[in-house]
Parts: C-alpha cells; sequence; structure tokens
C-alpha cells in the first residue's frame, strides 16, 4: 500500500509540474489533459473535493476550446465521484450536462455512460419509475450501439475484401504481362536465329 501511494505522490508532483509548464507556454488542449490527470489521482486518493475541483477545471478549458464531448466526459467523472459517495443530486446535476452534450452531438457511447449513472441516481432517488424508464431506454441504445458496431465491422471486412480482390487482380495482370513479355523476348529469339541462318 505504501508503494502504491509513493507512486501516486510521485505521478501527482510530475503532473503538478506538468501544469505549471503548460500554463507557462499557454498549452490549453495539454492542460485540459493534465488537469484530468490530476482529478483522476485525487480521486484514487479518494480527496472527492479536488478531484472534482480539477475535472471542472478540465472541463471549463475543453468548452473554450470548443471540445463539448470531452467536457460531457469530465463531466461523468465528476458524476461518478458523487455516486460512490451516494450523492445522487449532484450526479444528476453533471450527469444532465454530459447526457445534453451527448444528445446534441449524437455521441451514443457517452450517452451509454451518462444514462447508466443517472438511472441509478433516479432510483436511488425513489424516482423508481424514471429510473427504469432511463434503464429501457438504455437497453435499446446499447443494442443499437452493438448494431452499428456490427455493421461497421462487416463493412471493414467487405472492404478488406475488395482490397484483397484488387490485389489478386493486380498480380494476376502482372503475372499476365510476364507471360507476354516472356513470349516475346522467346519469339525476338527465335526470328534472329532465322534471319541468322537464313544469312548463312
Amino acid at each position: 500500500v505504501q508503494e502504491e501511494q509513493g507512486a501516486i505522490n510521485e505521478s501527482m508532483e510530475f503532473h503538478r509540474q506538468a501544469l505549471e509548464i503548460r500554463k507557462d507556454v499557454n498549452d490549453s488542449s495539454g492542460l485540459a489533459d493534465t488537469y484530468y490527470q490530476l482529478g483522476q489521482l485525487f480521486a484514487t486518493k479518494d480527496d472527492v473535493s479536488l478531484a472534482v475541483d480539477h475535472y471542472q477545471q478540465a472541463a471549463d478549458i475543453n468548452h473554450k476550446l470548443n471540445n463539448p464531448v470531452e467536457a460531457a466526459q469530465n463531466y461523468i467523472q465528476i458524476g461518478e465521484i458523487h455516486a460512490e459517495k451516494e450523492d445522487h443530486r449532484q450526479v444528476l446535476k453533471y450527469v444532465d450536462q454530459a447526457m445534453s452534450i451527448a444528445n446534441q452531438y449524437d455521441a451514443l457511447e457517452l450517452k451509454v455512460e451518462a444514462m447508466k449513472l443517472a438511472a441509478g441516481s433516479h432510483i436511488r432517488l425513489g424516482n423508481i419509475e424514471k429510473g427504469l424508464n432511463l434503464r429501457e431506454q438504455l437497453d435499446e441504445l446499447q443494442d443499437s450501439l452493438e448494431q452499428l458496431k456490427q455493421k461497421q465491422q462487416r463493412q471493414n471486412l467487405l472492404m478488406q475484401l475488395r482490397t484483397q480482390e484488387k490485389i489478386d487482380s493486380l498480380e494476376q495482370l502482372q503475372l499476365a504481362h510476364q507471360q507476354q513479355k516472356a513470349q516475346l523476348e522467346r519469339e525476338h529469339f527465335l526470328l534472329i536465329i532465322t534471319v541468322v541462318a537464313a544469312v548463312f
């Protein structure tokens, strides 16, 4: 346990230094990522307040950078922290923001994460019907996601097969060309022999 805590503290010090460097060079994208990483480390140490603060800062920067889906992922992280602490009103506050972004940008996997948290929190707050409705929607969404993945896999396989067919066709053309070239060389050689024989 001490070794694990030591590794976490070392990682936190590294990310704090990275944070200062990125502030100095105005690396906003890197700042968002570093705040996110620090949020994860504080969450690992069970420091809820600092974890939430760092995730929120990551979300604010992502909004400024016009990266709303990344900001929504930060909100999901904050929601998960509050879920662990059984603070379900706070879960819903952040998950609703994430859900709104997921709907706007058609980010289905993000929507699945948000809906899982929202359904659980509604049920624990006594909003049983709303929680169960969300779970039904979640099942349908996960089925849709699975169908989309299978469709994408089929399309990728089809593209691979078509590419292989093109390669095979090209190889056949190259082989035919080599055979024609060899045939022309034989005919040329025979012609030379014929001419030489006729001369002598």
